[in-house]
């Protein structure tokens, strides 16, 4: 239990009056230190060689065990000693339950030295039970060590690093859910902060204890109401604190906890001396601190009250009864104060050194975490550099195909404007080469029936000779004359420029073609090698792709035919074939031609 001050000018003549005590007893202390067996030396002693000798023999299991009895039975050196042999005993095992023993034989010795008010060994136990337990995944009472080390320090007003510590204990309680452990850090980190004289922060984590509700047992119960009266007076409200803690001290008298009530009567004290309607009521409340505090060997608490009453005295005038209460504080003040300051002092550099160890631990850490992760950066800026390099090259690659397809597409778009052209062309030039003959049979008909005209019918004759001889030179191995040639050319075009597309059939052939003409085989394909300058299939081919380009068009029922069904519907067995032709006539695939047409 912290007891905590709430005035500025009362600590800072504390602290003042503590200077001048220290200077007093320099000499005494020099004495003290020289002639002091701690409970520590003592257990080095011959009187616990056989006790030492016989826990060689235990297990560390039952060497706590026995520590434990021991501290039960009020026999302290021995648990002491029982303790160290267990810390001895496991130091190179880095177990979990071997881990908790350790910790758990720290904080006990702590414990005891606390209680001894022996706080720089306290402090020195428990500092080693975190050590231990940080250097482990098992923290089963480090919350527990870091309260404790924070009440040590607020028994010095050493607030700052009482609360520091007692955050970190509530941070390791709260990761274990440990409620029982959160509930008192927080009781005392509310007090701490009275004792700053922030009663924000103050008032914020009593908000948590009491949210937390968690106080099961009288002495819980009368800690979270004692909390929120010293939380009262850090506001400025003296009169309501004062209430509470009457009410504390006289409802919590079962509590079976003097620290408690002792406590309580120590605040009314310093409430009612400020409070005129009280005053008079200050010096009872006082005593009746004092007297608790005697009774129950609350040793730190009525030395501190000596010096309180003397205090009083002295401003009431009673400089006799002064002089004697400020005797009694002096003669008791070394032996608990100045004893344990340079343990403090030793210690608080033991843990100074230890967090420093810590924190250049955590540097080194750091530090090569750095370096490996400015590799990785290293590592990874090479990686983004490649894959940059490999996106450029990429780039360039599919801008020169995509250039190259943009040209090769302009190609076939020429090539397919080109190909309409010519079917056009090619259907012009037959309806007009129709006109031209159908005009020359009509004047050959009007000059033979003008016999009457001379130079008509010479010029006919004359014509009409050179004709002859020019197609008797022409078809001399052949038994078609010129007229006849004529007609049977006309008849074949006919018959291929029909609307039937008789050639699409995949039967279709030169016999085909000769019965459709009225003509045999080899005038047909004499007419066709001769006045057309082509084989009978690269005559029929010709068509048959003109027709397919029609159908890739889209046109009518064959939109949704696919490539191969097109040359199988224009007379193509093979789709090689029709592709190799295709390609050939027009300069492109069927695929590319289908593609031009639709875009």
């Amino acid at each position: 239990m912290l007891s905590l001050r709430g005035k500025k000018t009362r600590e800072i003549s504390r602290k003042v009056c503590f200077g001048v005590i220290l200077s007093i007893v320099v000499a005494i202390a020099a004495i003290y230190f020289l002639s002091h067996n701690s409970l520590e030396v003592s257990a080095k002693g011959e009187k616990y060689d056989n006790l030492i000798s016989t826990s060689l023999r235990w297990s560390a299991r039952h060497t706590i065990e026995e520590a434990e009895r021991s501290q039960q039975k009020g026999d302290i050196g021995s648990a002491i000693v029982l303790y160290m042999s267990v810390e001895e005993k496991l130091a190179d095992n880095h177990s979990d339950e071997a881990t908790e023993m350790k910790v758990r034989s720290c904080m006990s010795r702590g414990d005891i030295y606390l209680k001894d008010n022996n706080y720089g060994d306290a402090l020195k136990a428990y500092l080693k039970g975190i050590a231990i337990s940080e250097d482990s995944s098992n923290e089963p009472h480090i919350a527990r060590l870091y309260k404790n080390m924070s009440v040590v320090y607020g028994h010095f007003n050493d607030y700052e690093k009482a609360v520091s510590l007692a955050l970190k204990g509530y941070n390791k309680a709260k990761e274990r859910h440990d409620t029982t452990m959160m509930s008192a850090l927080l009781n005392n980190i509310s007090r701490l902060y009275v004792g700053l004289e922030k009663p924000a922060e103050a008032r914020r984590y009593y908000t948590l204890l009491d949210k937390l509700n968690y106080a099961k047992s009288p002495q819980g119960k009368y800690g979270r109401d004692y909390t929120l009266a010293m939380v009262l007076r850090c506001e400025g409200k003296p009169e309501e604190a004062l209430k509470r803690f009457h009410d504390l001290a006289s409802r919590y008298s079962e509590a079976n906890d003097p620290q408690y009530i002792c406590t309580a009567y120590d605040e009314m004290y310093w409430l009612s001396k400020d409070l005129p309607a009280h005053r008079d009521s200050a010096e009872f409340y006082l005593r009746q601190s004092i007297r608790l505090a005697e009774e129950n060997g609350l040793t730190p608490m009525f030395i501190e009250k000596y010096k309180e009453l003397s205090d009083l005295y002295r401003e009431n005038g009673n400089e006799h009864a002064a002089a004697e209460w400020r005797m009694r504080y002096l003669n008791l003040v070394d032996s608990v104060y100045i004893g344990n300051a340079r343990k403090v002092y030793d210690a608080s550099n033991q843990q100074f050194l230890y967090e420093m160890t810590k924190a250049e631990s955590q540097i080194n850490n750091l530090w090569q975490e750095k370096k490996n992760h400015n590799r990785v950066i290293s590592r990874q800026r090479w990686a983004i550099a490649g894959i940059l390099a490999g996106m450029i090259l990429a780039f360039l690659l599919i801008w020169c195909i995509v250039r190259k397809n943009r040209k090769l597409s302009d190609s076939y778009r020429s090539l397919y404007s080109l190909n309409k052209t010519l079917m056009q062309t090619h259907s012009s030039a037959l309806a007009r080469q129709r006109e031209l003959e159908d005009e020359n049979r009509r004047l050959t008909e009007a000059l033979a029936q003008k016999a009457g005209n001379g130079n008509a019918v010479n010029s006919a004759v004359e014509d009409s000779q050179e004709g002859q001889a020019e197609g008797k030179e022409k078809y001399s191995s052949s038994n078609l004359s010129e007229e006849q040639t004529r007609r049977l050319e006309r008849r074949i075009s006919d018959a291929m420029e029909s609307n039937s597309c008789d050639y699409c059939n995949v039967d279709f052939s030169l016999n085909v073609l000769a019965e459709h003409v009225g003509s045999n085989s080899r005038y047909v394909s004499q007419v066709i090698n001769n006045e057309f300058g082509k084989s009978f299939s690269s005559y029929v081919n010709e068509y048959r792709i003109r027709e397919a380009c029609a159908r890739l068009s889209g046109e009518g029922v064959y939109a949704n035919y696919s490539i191969k069904g097109i040359g199988e519907s224009v007379g193509f067995k093979s789709h090689s074939t029709f592709v190799s032709v295709f390609k050939k006539i027009t300069g492109m695939t069927p695929s590319i031609y289908r593609k031009m047409a639709q875009s």
